[in-house]
């Protein structure tokens, strides 16, 4: 048969705080924070498209730079070096402001397995990859806590996934890495250069507990159930409605009044006045991020429906599908489907989503990401379970 690839992937585990360093440790756990790795500057890899965008611009000629995609698991596992800082990134899957799914931790355990097992395949360069693990504290409360610890002690003992990797200090790896020189950032004194933020250390005080037990749908599952009905607020004055939303503490009512005045205001529109105001889209966001900690998926939904989010990897796992030769349809049942056969760019497959698929319930448009990302994975992976079928429907 074919050479078997022997790729070791470097990794680096990065505890997004001190404390939680010290948690891990107490498990055998060796990780570094962010501080711990300067000057080495770690990025979520939306700065290094930032910076990317840049590249090859031209007016005369009338080039843009390169478009705002993400960059993929073989982009993130190089060093970059850019206006004479030393910058790694984590991947994608790490990120929070991607998509919701990778707060379930099962799914960002596979997902963790799948980079791998896709840069083992695919990387071709003369060094060798370094992939970031970033750690939350967020991952290991109560129920997510030990199938975190189980991966991480896979990755001490040296095969995750089916992938050797070799597991150091960022410093240490850094020699064997393959590094990418940005220097086309310098090129005009005229133009101002975008600021670029690396990833912060969460400051706290370091002998203070991490807390495990809070994660788990206990308490917090009652409140689910909202005790706002869309079709009664509808309806109501606009200041009615924030009194209410400004009342109430359940995540689930807040994110059906925050959608119903995203619908009659508009995103800018102030929720909050004073010292901590913020607008309808912050608020959303907040009500996203918290709902996602507290594992209350429908509300999760809902709100990053309202926020029009979509999935980076929603564009490849379409062609997924279409280079097995099936079809896929979006869409919402019982109105007109929308039929797939060519790959197409992420921008179309938004407007698809997001015009053809929320006629019934806003998250109905996550929803058909979620399953269009599933499906990609499992053709990926076990092609054989489509045979037969020509269209895959989706809704």
């Amino acid at each position: 048969g074919p050479l078997e690839n022997d790729l070791v992937v470097h990794v680096a585990l990065i505890a997004e705080s001190q404390r939680l360093q010290v948690f891990l440790n107490t498990y055998g756990i060796q990780t570094q924070t962010p501080q711990q790795v300067e000057p080495i500057q770690i990025w979520a890899q939306q700065e290094l498209v930032k910076a990317y965008f840049h590249l090859g611009i031209n007016e005369k000629l009338g080039l843009s730079g390169r478009p705002d995609r993400p960059i993929g698991c073989l982009g993130t596992s190089k060093i970059y070096r850019i206006l004479g800082k030393t910058v790694v990134c984590y991947p994608i899957i790490f990120d929070l402001s991607d998509f919701y799914m990778s707060q379930d931790v099962l799914l960002l355990i596979d997902d963790i397995k799948n980079a791998l097992q896709f840069i083992k395949q695919y990387w071709k360069m003369h060094g060798r990859p370094i992939f970031l693990v970033l750690i939350r504290e967020d991952n290991i409360r109560g129920s997510r806590f030990n199938p975190i610890l189980d991966m991480l002690a896979a990755f001490k003992k040296g095969m995750v996934g089916g992938v050797k990797v070799h597991v150091d200090r960022l410093q240490t790896l850094i020699s064997g890495a393959v590094v990418e020189q940005l220097d086309f950032l310098r090129i005009s004194d005229t133009e101002e250069l975008p600021e670029f933020k690396s990833f912060e250390e969460l400051e706290l005080p370091k002998h203070s507990k991490v807390k495990r037990q809070s994660s788990a749908a206990s308490a917090p599952e009652l409140e689910q159930q909202s005790d706002v009905v869309v079709t009664e607020w509808k309806n109501k004055p606009t200041h009615e409605i924030l009194q209410k939303l400004n009342d109430c503490n359940c995540l689930a009512s807040q994110a059906i009044l925050l959608g119903i005045l995203l619908k009659r205001e508009g995103p800018n529109f102030i929720t909050k006045e004073g010292k901590s105001s913020c607008t309808v889209s912050d608020h959303i966001e907040r009500v996203y991020r918290r709902a996602g900690s507290k594992k209350l998926w429908s509300v999760v939904r809902r709100a990053a429906s309202l926020l029009s989010k979509v999935v980076d990897s929603l564009a490849p796992s379409i062609t997924n599908v279409l280079v097995q030769g099936k079809q896929v349809t979006l869409g919402a049942f019982g109105h007109e489907e929308e039929v797939i056969s060519n790959p197409l760019s992420p921008r179309v497959i938004k407007n698809i989503i997001y015009y053809k698929c929320n006629t019934h319930d806003e998250r109905e448009a996550v929803l058909q990401q979620e399953l269009v990302i599933h499906i990609g994975w499992i053709i990926s992976n076990n092609p054989e379970l489509f045979n037969g079928m020509l269209k895959i429907r989706i809704g």
